[in-house]
């Protein structure tokens, strides 16, 4: 058992067709307006971007949907990089699970306004536990998590 009814061979979500392949930074290469990442992201040849909210949420909706536009009129395909403190798998019910949560549904929305194509977050950790309820415990918060950008219209792909 890979989690809570999950085995071997299944998963949650389906995958489509693989389109080819996209390389660019784990960066976005310029803060001062989406117009200067994109050509920047441009004049290097790159074809993807990761946003990197790893530290501290720095873009604001309009800021995401006009670099969105662009990337997409660019053909640069983008992701979300959630914070690390964001991350399911929490071993205890509480603030840090609830931060954790609030911080990847601001990133899925940031995702949506941009229309990345996905949103990465580092699983929980051990915390004591054994892998397989560790395991659990991200698949569990997952599915809350998910239960809850359904109803904000939120619900992106999440990597892991």
């Amino acid at each position: 058992m890979l989690g809570k009814g999950l085995t071997a061979g299944q998963s949650f979500c389906s995958l489509g067709p693989m389109g080819g392949l996209h390389f660019g930074p784990a960066r976005v290469p310029s803060r001062e307006s989406p117009e200067q990442a994109i050509a920047l992201l441009q004049e290097l040849g790159w074809t993807a971007c990761e946003i990197d909210f790893e530290g501290k949420f720095w873009m604001d909706y309009p800021w995401a949907e006009r670099f969105g536009e662009l990337a997409r009129d660019a053909g640069i395909v983008l992701s979300v990089h959630a914070p690390i403190a964001g991350f399911m798998g929490h071993a205890e019910r509480g603030k840090k699970l609830n931060m954790a949560v609030g911080m990847l549904d601001h990133s899925a929305g940031v995702a949506k306004a941009c229309g990345a194509e996905v949103v990465v977050f580092h699983p929980g950790y051990l915390l004591g536990r054994s892998r397989e309820d560790a395991i659990d415990s991200v698949v569990e918060q997952l599915e809350e998590l998910r239960t809850r950008l359904e109803k904000k219209d939120r619900a992106v792909t999440f990597g892991i």
